[in-house]
């Protein structure tokens, strides 16, 4: 092969690289998961603890040991007032648990918490401050895979809002049988106007869905049924469901939307404030959701809240989404011997064209 030839290839090869580099799609890496302890009341483990409201808090509801409860002096034990809190990570890293509470008398204020299988410590409240606090460790180089965080109840008083866990590497997930479903893929359903598209970096499939300031807000969820998107999907077994959303909440006073499954009233999701950050929040906690075929109804209810993915993780069993009216209970295609998929990869044109030009990249590159 002569010179000149070679450095034909060459150049083609350099050309072949950009483009496989400009193609290679960048999603956005979830590397915290936020969970509102008061979703987890319906548990069975879960009393005495209780859920009371409080305007402060980030989803406007706290749990507490109430002081008629009694104290607990040992952690050990499997008597209630706990919350367990299962997830996964993709990659061997440092995770960060922080817990966010409240301490109204340190002489009676604290609880436990531990990771996976290490002593449980004793979380001390702080001086009084009437302040929310925020506790927790950093976990050095915790392998991948799935983990668990349990949060037990020690003395009355105490109130407790949320659990954040974060990773520096990978990315980190509920854990168990998930649907996921990106919101901006709902977009052909006939209610979804007056909701708009709109692209973003940092959005999951690098777009959500958003209430145009245009839209006249909705207090009520009766009122009408457009701004709104159905999720309907099967389940294989009976399970507990946990509802959980990512998206960006960038002012108070004008983020929040309505949620239900099937033919349960709405429920409102209090706004909060995240400014340009995405969070990935559970939003309720459903039991004992019976086999077969329901439906999510999200709506919205105020402008200005971003909406990304929704996923739905359930306790055991397997959960698909029902792809089209014909698609009922007993016609669909769900079967052991096929286990459905937890973290469905993301495939596109761009991702597919990138693999492809990589091999040419590679094939380039040998004929030197």
């Amino acid at each position: 092969m002569g010179k000149k030839q070679n450095v034909h290839l060459l150049v083609m090869a350099r050309i072949l690289l950009g483009l496989c580099l400009f193609a290679a799609p960048v999603l956005a890496a979830q590397m915290s998961i936020t969970a509102e302890l008061e979703h987890y009341s319906t548990r069975p483990k879960f009393a005495p603890f209780v859920v009371r409201y409080n305007q402060t808090a980030s989803g406007k509801k706290v749990i507490v040991l109430p002081y008629e409860a009694p104290s607990r002096g040992n952690p050990d034990g499997d008597d209630g007032g706990q919350v367990e809190i299962a997830f996964k990570t993709t990659e061997r890293s440092v995770i960060n648990v922080n817990i966010a509470g409240l301490f109204p008398d340190r002489g009676s204020d604290s609880f436990f918490y531990r990771l996976d299988d290490e002593e449980y410590r004793k979380q001390e409240g702080p001086a009084v401050t009437g302040d929310w606090d925020v506790f927790g460790r950093a976990y050095p180089f915790i392998e991948a895979g799935r983990h668990k965080l349990m949060v037990k109840a020690r003395e009355p008083g105490a109130i407790l809002d949320k659990v954040t866990i974060r990773v520096l590497d990978g990315e980190i997930f509920y854990s168990g049988p998930l649907l996921r479903v990106e919101f901006e893929s709902l977009s052909s359903q006939s209610s979804f106007p007056p909701f708009v598209i709109e692209p973003h970096a940092k959005a999951s499939g690098g777009q959500y869905i958003v209430l145009p300031s245009s839209a006249t807000p909705r207090l009520d969820p009766a009122q009408g049924t457009d701004g709104q998107v159905e999720i309907p999907f099967i389940l294989t077994k009976t399970a507990d469901v946990n509802l959980a959303v990512r998206a960006s909440f960038p002012t108070e006073g004008s983020a929040s939307f309505f949620y239900k499954l099937d033919d349960q009233d709405f429920q409102t999701l209090p706004s909060r404030e995240t400014g340009d950050d995405w969070v990935f929040l559970s939003v309720m906690d459903y039991s004992a959701v019976e086999k077969g075929r329901h439906t999510l109804v999200i709506k919205g209810r105020e402008h200005g809240v971003k909406l990304d993915r929704v996923t739905l993780l359930t306790s055991t069993g397997g959960i698909s989404m029902v792809r089209n009216e014909s698609d009922r209970p007993a016609q669909a295609r769900v079967s052991p011997a096929v286990p459905l998929r937890e973290d469905p990869p993301q495939y596109s044109f761009f991702s597919i064209s990138a693999f492809v030009l990589a091999l040419l990249c590679v094939g380039g590159a040998i004929l030197f």
